[in-house]
Formats: C-alpha cells, sequence, structure tokens
C-alpha cells in the first residue's frame, strides 16, 4: 500500500503558506542562533575580562598582605615602638622622635602604605581615625600575628580632602616581655584598578571584599547588591557558579582570612548586541516582503484556478450530484486549464455510465442481502440435535428409577426451550437469553448430578441489551460436553458479561480437561478463514459465522486456554 506524505494531502494553498513559514522559520531560527553565538562570545570575553580582573586583584592583595605583614613584623621587633606604647606621658615624647623616623622610612620605601597608625592605653597617633576607631582595631587583633583588619575611610574625610577613598586596614600587636602594650595599624592604598564608579562600569563585572558572614568592601557596587552577590556565592557549589542573571567566581585570599567574589551581570555583558539586533529585524522584514510577494504571484497564478477546481469537485460531493452543470473553465498557466478541460471531460464520461452503475450495484446489493439472510437460516437449522437426545435420556431414566417432581420441572425446561428456539424474532434482549440457559443448566445438573457447579454474574445494566437468540448455549454446551464431561471430580463453569464502551463481551469459562494446543490452533485458523465451514465444530464455528454476519467482522468468537482454574 503506497503511503501518501502529509505535505501532499494538504491544500496547495496550505502548502504555500507552510513552505512560506517555514522559510520565514528557518531564517528567523538562524538570525536567532547568529545572535545567540554573538551574545555568548560577548559574554566569554567579559567573562575572561572580569577573570582577568580578579586575578590581578588576587596578586595586588597578595602583594599587599605580603608587604604588611613585613612592615608589621619589623615594628613589633622594634624595641622603641614597644617602649613608646608602654611609656608614660613623660617620656613618650623623646621615644616619639625616634620611632617617628623609623615610620617615616617605611612609608617611604612602600609606596602602598598611606599612614602608619600606634594605639595603645595612652597614646592613640593616627592623621585617619579618631581614638575610638583605633581602639576598635586594636581590639579585633585576636592573636599575636599581623591581620587584616577590613577596609574603612578616614574618619576625618569630610573634614579634609583625602585623594583616596578607602583604605585597607592591617595590624598587629606589640608585645613587651610578652605582654600586649598596644598595636600598629597600617592604612593601605585602595586598589587603583577599581577606583572607578558604578556608572562607569561598561562590561557589567562586579567585585566584592567580603567573608562569610559581611562584606567587607564593595569596590563598584552598592552595599545591597554587594550583600546579595555575598549569600548567592557562598550558597553556590564550587568556586564558579551562575545565580540570578550574575556569573560568580569565589577567590580565597588565606593570607588576609577573607575571599574576593567577582561577579558578571550576564544582561549588561550583551547589552551591546543592541547594535545589531535592527539589521537582523531589518532581514527578517525583507524576507517577509518577499514571501508576501512570492505567495501573491502563486495565488494568483496557481492556487486560485486550483481551489476553484477543488470548490466545483466539493460542489459535487456534497450535493451528490451526477454531474456538473457548466463547463470548468480555469484561469493561469497552460497546465491548469487544460486541467479544467479534462475535468469536464470525465464528469461528462461519468454523467452517462452513472445509472448503470447504480443500477448494477442496487441489484448486487439485493442480492448479497439475500445470500446474507438465507446463509442466517441455514446456519440456525444447524444447531447440534445432541442435546435433545441427551435431555430425552435423562427424563427417562429419572421417570423409570423414582417417582420424583424433577420430572415435571424437567418437561418444563425442555418446553421452555422449545418455545424459545421457535420465536421468530433474531434478536432478544440478554434477560431472556439468560432465562433459556437457566432451563438447559438444570436440565445438566440433573444429568451430570453433582459434578456441574455453575457460577454466574451478569450485571444490571447489560441484561436489557440485545444479543443474538441461541447465542449462549452452544458455548455453554461446547464447555460442558469437551470440558466438564470427561473430567474426575467437580466442574465449574463461569458465565458472565461486562460492557466495554459500546461493545457487549461474553464470557464462557470452564475448569475442565483443556483443548490439546493443536486441536486449539485448528480452531483459531477455522474462526479466522472467511468460509464458514459449519460441516463440522457446529457449535463453535455456526456461532462465530452468526455474530460475524449480524455485527460485522470485527466482532467474533475468542477461544484461549489458560493454567487459572477458570
Amino acid at each position: 500500500m503506497n503511503r501518501i506524505p502529509l505535505l501532499s494531502r494538504l491544500r496547495i494553498n496550505t502548502q504555500v503558506r507552510l513552505l512560506t513559514a517555514a522559510a520565514l522559520a528557518a531564517f528567523v531560527c538562524l538570525c536567532t542562533v547568529i545572535y545567540h553565538n554573538t551574545n555568548l562570545l560577548l559574554l566569554r570575553n567579559a567573562e575572561n575580562y572580569t577573570d582577568l580582573i580578579s586575578r590581578r586583584l588576587e596578586t595586588e592583595f597578595s602583594l599587599m598582605a605580603d608587604s604588611s605583614r613585613n612592615v608589621l613584623l619589623t615594628l613589633q621587633a622594634d624595641p622603641n615602638v614597644a617602649k613608646l606604647l608602654d611609656a608614660p606621658y613623660s617620656e613618650q615624647y623623646a621615644l616619639f622622635q625616634e620611632v617617628s623616623e623609623s615610620l617615616m622610612t617605611h612609608s617611604i620605601s612602600n609606596p602602598q602604605i598611606y599612614s602608619i597608625s600606634l594605639v595603645s592605653d595612652t597614646v592613640h597617633y593616627s592623621n585617619l581615625y579618631t581614638a575610638e576607631t583605633l581602639d576598635s582595631f586594636r581590639e579585633a587583633l585576636t592573636s599575636s600575628q599581623p591581620a587584616f583588619l577590613g577596609v574603612k575611610s578616614s574618619d576625618f574625610r569630610r573634614l579634609t580632602n583625602f585623594p583616596e577613598k578607602d583604605f585597607l586596614i592591617f595590624g598587629a600587636p606589640i608585645l613587651l616581655n610578652g605582654r600586649e602594650v598596644g598595636a600598629t595599624i597600617l592604612s593601605m592604598r585602595s586598589v587603583s584598578i577599581l577606583s572607578y564608579d558604578e556608572e562607569e562600569n561598561e562590561m557589567g563585572s562586579y567585585y566584592v571584599l567580603c567573608r562569610d558572614d559581611e562584606v567587607l568592601y564593595a569596590f563598584n557596587c552598592l552595599p545591597d547588591l554587594a550583600d546579595t552577590l555575598r549569600q548567592a556565592a557562598f550558597s553556590a557549589q564550587g568556586s564558579t557558579a551562575s545565580v540570578g542573571g550574575y556569573t560568580l567566581n569565589v577567590t580565597p585570599l588565606d593570607k588576609m582570612d577573607c575571599s574576593l567574589i567577582s561577579a558578571l551581570d550576564q544582561r549588561m555583558a550583551g547589552r551591546n548586541l543592541e547594535g545589531i539586533t535592527i539589521p537582523i529585524w531589518a532581514c527578517v522584514l525583507l524576507l517577509c516582503a518577499y514571501s508576501l510577494f512570492l505567495f501573491l504571484l502563486l495565488s494568483r497564478n496557481l492556487v486560485s484556478p486550483l481551489n476553484k477546481l477543488f470548490s466545483v469537485i466539493q460542489g459535487v460531493r456534497s450535493t451528490q450530484s451526477r454531474g456538473i452543470a457548466a463547463p470548468v473553465e480555469l484561469s493561469g498557466c497552460r497546465e491548469i486549464a487544460a486541467m479544467g478541460q479534462e475535468f469536464t471531460n470525465m464528469m461528462d464520461n461519468i454523467q452517462r455510465l452513472n445509472r448503470k452503475i447504480f443500477q448494477t450495484t442496487f441489484e448486487l446489493y439485493e442480492a448479497k442481502i439475500q445470500k446474507q439472510q438465507a446463509e442466517i437460516s441455514y446456519l440456525r437449522s444447524q444447531v447440534d440435535p445432541h442435546f435433545l437426545y441427551n435431555t430425552l435420556e435423562v427424563v427417562r431414566r429419572m421417570a423409570m428409577e423414582r417417582n420424583a417432581p424433577e420430572i415435571s420441572e424437567l418437561s418444563l425446561d425442555i418446553s421452555r426451550i422449545f418455545r424459545y428456539s421457535a420465536k421468530g424474532d433474531s434478536l432478544v434482549p440478554l434477560r431472556e437469553e439468560l432465562r433459556m440457559m437457566e432451563s438447559y443448566l438444570h436440565i445438566q445438573k440433573c444429568r451430570f448430578e453433582d459434578k456441574l457447579e455453575v457460577i454466574c454474574h451478569f450485571p444490571e445494566e447489560t441484561l436489557s441489551l440485545q444479543v443474538i437468540k441461541m447465542l449462549l448455549q452452544p458455548l455453554v454446551e461446547n464447555a460442558i460436553f469437551h470440558g466438564l464431561e470427561t473430567k474426575s471430580g467437580l466442574g465449574t463453569l463461569f458465565l458472565g458479561a461486562r460492557r466495554e464502551g459500546d461493545r457487549l463481551l461474553l464470557s464462557v469459562r470452564d475448569d475442565g480437561v483443556g483443548i490439546p494446543p493443536e486441536r486449539l490452533a485448528e480452531i483459531h485458523r477455522e474462526l479466522e478463514s472467511p468460509l464458514y465451514d459449519t460441516s463440522s465444530h457446529v457449535g463453535l464455528i455456526n456461532t462465530h459465522a452468526r455474530i460475524q454476519l449480524q455485527y460485522g467482522k470485527e466482532y467474533g468468537l475468542t477461544i484461549s486456554m489458560t493454567s487459572n482454574s477458570l
């Protein structure tokens, strides 16, 4: 069987639209890919730039930490500094002259040092901070080693014009004979490469110096953003993460006991794409205009004539007409016009032959109906009469052996079955079919005495459904005589019904001796055969044929054997 492609089954107008839409979609996808790749390139460049600045900062901080540590260790070892911090007021002036020269030497030799402050119980020497601030620096020193204390601006910044905005604070305690007498505080100049404001940040990169629980310094972003970046960086897994539209990188600064967070705003990194967005959309609009022109051209010369022909065909089909009122004249290209003429000639030929075909079809249909009715009547007459012989034998044996009222009941059951089978109706409610089956099963129970047990399950909604008369009796008879009669001991027969949508499923099961596999395969072949051979296996084949003749080929019997008890 040839498969028709899905596109060829659509209207030509729809096909043209789909092809045009596909071309536009492909071009838009191409522009999207170019836009996306360009955005990725810009983002990668911005990430490289941010990483470069982060590495430069890490190097600067490392050098600054080493430099400040060397200076602080030198000052810790200077006995004059310890004596000054521990001396009474009367002796401080003479000691300060010697210490100030040392402090000046360190400041000159190390340009990163902006100021060196001294703090003790009696000394608060600093040109940047108040005594309270110096005391807080001293309290923050928890060990004897130099430490990074954070970032602080001058307390006198509003009073004087400091060129530096903020300072990196390093400090170390001063010990005298193992006793802490004060501290030395270094104010280091902040990193110059990040001295610009947030408004000047064109790459969208931010840098934050922080610990786990606080932001020490935000180089070029507002405090709220800095705290948000800190929380996101320390909650993410790994040193690099993408959170909330930011690419975050955490660099531990072990020498300063803190971390440097570099963050790249992915949205700002791609804002330079605005320059190529307009050309891309201009190309899309030009392609749309070209596609519209092509669509109108095809619609006028190809689609419209074909739609006209299709409308004529639909009119013929909807009105079930045997001809057309006027010749079909199609405009457009030469092939389309020839198609209209050929269609007109074809409809004329159909109109001449239509009456003859209709008459022949009607005669064949009448013959088929008569054949089916005759076949159904013949199949009904093929019911095996051995049931009647067995029943009469049971009645005779019971009459000879004992005088019992069961004989009257058996006679009544037989009369019910005869009257039911002689009814002229071909379809009866399932309820009437079950009444007949009760009489039949009563006779079989009397015949087999205690060897037969019957279980029935018929929901109320199935009892009013119409079924073929004498539908269950051949199946029950087949189950008893071929499955249960030769079984030793008690045999069980199950009858049931259920609805599956608009279908009725009837089940007849038994726990008898079963069917040999080769015999079951032979029965399946006979049931699947298009020809009904009722010369053998009358019960099954006859019933299967009646069901298919009544309801169609998709209905019929299904026979199977399982290892279950029923």
